[in-house]
């Protein structure tokens, strides 16, 4: 264990309880801050938000400050929300390092729905990060790519999975009631598909490519088609600033697959959700499996 904590005596354990540590995980738009809130607004246990957009003084700030900031607060006795994405194993691991045996770590993984996290971001303003309108679905669709779902292995003592806003309200609602003496059992909970893969961000398809800062690409087109169908406004505050030099762009390289998709993006008047292929792309998924030579993709 990283941090300094004064060892209690057993008296002073109980009169005091264990402070814990709740590293929150999700997508921009899944709730976490929202999900502190409540929690905090209710609880009689001490809490603590830390929040990387605003732990400079009410400006973003560092990794190394959050958790600074954590472990000040668990010295102080009371429990901390890691109000971070918190997506990748690595990500987190500062974190969990803060537990111990006087210090519970918890998980919460708000695993929601891409369609939902991207419309909540798009729509939002005045956000503490200024992540909203056209230019949110480009971040949430590469977090949700590099997801990394947690397991007890990485240290954690509990971890609770929400997939709907119904499993949220549970959760909120069993942070809530905890007393400053109470502890919670360990293990995992709400996970109802263990072996299933990690959701994708809606466009699997974008490849990654440095493209002219000066050129709207087509990726640009189609997440501004996707922002445009949730908010009613196009924003093209993004366009021509580099923001997509990172995040890639489609472009042609006899990939039928990825080709047909870019193309039918751009002219979409709704957004629109496929649980299979759509049949103007069929015969290349069928060809791609059967291994034919005009270039590879793997519809999942």
């Amino acid at each position: 264990m990283d941090m300094d904590v004064d060892e209690p005596t057993k008296g002073e354990e109980e009169k005091k309880g264990k402070p814990i540590i709740v590293v929150l995980m999700g997508a921009p738009g899944s709730g976490k801050s929202t999900f502190c809130e409540q929690v905090m607004g209710s609880s009689v246990r001490p809490w603590v938000r830390v929040c990387q957009d605003t732990i400079k003084n009410g400006k973003a700030g560092t990794k190394a400050q959050c958790i600074e900031s954590a472990r000040s607060t668990l010295r102080e006795g009371k429990s901390v929300f890691i109000d971070r994405c918190n997506l990748e194993k690595e990500q987190r691991y500062e974190f969990v390092k803060l537990g111990g045996p006087q210090v519970d770590v918890h998980a919460v993984v708000l695993d929601l729905p891409a369609k939902l996290c991207i419309s909540r971001s798009v729509k939002r303003t005045g956000h503490e990060g200024n992540l909203q309108g056209g230019k949110a679905a480009a971040v949430v669709n590469r977090m949700l790519q590099k997801k990394e779902l947690p397991n007890l292995s990485e240290g954690f003592g509990r971890i609770t999975f929400c997939q709907n806003e119904s499993d949220v309200e549970s959760a909120i609602h069993t942070y809530s009631g905890l007393g400053p003496l109470d502890t919670l059992p360990h293990g995992t909970f709400g996970q109802k598909n263990p072996g299933a893969k990690a959701q994708l961000g809606i466009m699997k398809f974008l490849k990654k490519t440095d493209a002219p800062a000066n050129t709207e690409s087509t990726s640009n087109k189609v997440l501004d088609s996707i922002a445009f169908q949730i908010t009613g406004v196009r924003d093209t505050s993004y366009k021509g600033t580099g923001l997509f030099t990172e995040r890639g762009s489609i472009f042609r390289e006899g990939n039928k697959v990825a080709d047909g998709l870019a193309n039918h993006g751009t002219s979409l008047t709704q957004l629109v959700w496929w649980g299979v292929p759509h049949s103007f792309i069929l015969s290349y998924c069928n060809s791609d499996i059967m291994g034919l030579p005009h270039g590879f993709a793997r519809f999942v």
